[in-house]
């Protein structure tokens, strides 16, 4: 989790630390789900992850 969070400071820096700590926690944890109980394929997983990703670090919509 420290890695994806030092890319994020780097990707992210416009995005307060918790907005940010929240996305990082949110990706991983969901990445350890889907690899656990998968329920679409790998390319949509990776496509929804993304997408809540991005909603979870910028809330007013980027």
């Amino acid at each position: 989790m420290a890695m994806l969070h030092a890319y994020a400071v780097e990707a992210w820096p416009d995005v307060d630390e918790e907005s940010r700590g929240l996305a990082v926690e949110t990706v991983v944890r969901l990445t350890v789900s889907h690899i656990v109980q998968p329920v679409a394929s790998p390319a949509e997983t990776a496509a929804r992850i993304a997408r809540i990703t991005a909603r979870i670090a910028y809330p007013g919509g980027a």
